[in-house]
């Protein structure tokens, strides 16, 4: 790939690249202490928060030093909320957690769950762009292996295990109560998953996991009161499952 750009008019600067990966290193540093306060109860921000100043800053400004300043604003902020108590709402009773792809068109349906106290804690999303779970894995000396095995250890990598590990490891420390599963027909990817990771979850944790279709981009068929039935169904059973508890 670098003798191909290079034979167009481009440049191969290694200690430039070296420095990316050294910035890149670092936002996800800072990536992981945000995540850490995310686990909060209450939770102190949103998933659409996150979602604008996580999802947008992995997918566009990972490696510079405005992602990096981005991530230590945003870890210094939720910090404060969580030594404040202060959560996304009043009284949480309901923790979710969203896996597959948001309507990007619509993602003020994230907040339709907050009518019976639930809130949606953490959607995958936040993972999807190039950023990996662990940040050793980034060795700026290695700069061209770093951006390797960052596409090795990416949950949208057809190898399933990583992300069903990391959807369990989800439940788990994030304290979800219940998984809202959304099947994006226009990606063969990230649904062909969908039922492996509710099997997992369901069986690690004992946490119910809803499925229905809802494609993240393309708003055509989107149904907003078919939507919202399903969410609605879903809540009654989270919390007959609360009570009956």
């Amino acid at each position: 790939m670098i003798a191909f750009l290079e034979r167009h008019g481009f440049r191969f600067d290694e200690e430039r690249l070296a420095q990316a990966v050294k910035r890149s290193r670092r936002t996800m540093e800072l990536r992981q202490e945000v995540e850490e306060y995310r686990k909060a109860v209450p939770v102190p921000m949103t998933t659409v928060d996150a979602l604008s100043c996580i999802g947008n800053t992995l997918i566009t400004l990972l490696g510079s030093d405005a992602g990096v300043e981005i991530m230590r604003r945003l870890r210094d902020e939720v910090s404060l909320r969580v030594r404040d108590k202060q959560g996304v709402i009043g009284d949480e009773k309901l923790r979710l957690y969203l896996v597959g792809v948001p309507p990007v068109y619509n993602l003020g349906l994230l907040d339709y769950p907050e009518k019976y106290g639930a809130v949606v804690v953490k959607s995958d999303l936040d993972y999807i762009g190039g950023c990996v779970m662990a940040p050793e894995l980034l060795v700026p000396e290695r700069p061209l292996e770093s951006l390797a095995l960052k596409q090795l250890a990416d949950i949208v990598n057809p190898c399933y295990e990583t992300r069903i590990d990391m959807a369990v490891e989800t439940v788990k420390e994030y304290h979800i109560d219940g998984v809202i599963g959304l099947n994006k027909r226009g990606c063969r990817n990230l649904p062909a998953a969908l039922r492996l990771v509710k099997d997992a979850i369901y069986r690690e944790t004992g946490v119910p996991m809803t499925i229905f279709d809802l494609d993240g981009i393309d708003a055509r068929e989107y149904n907003d009161a078919q939507v919202k039935a399903n969410i609605d169904s879903f809540m009654e059973t989270l919390i007959q499952h609360r009570v009956g508890g």
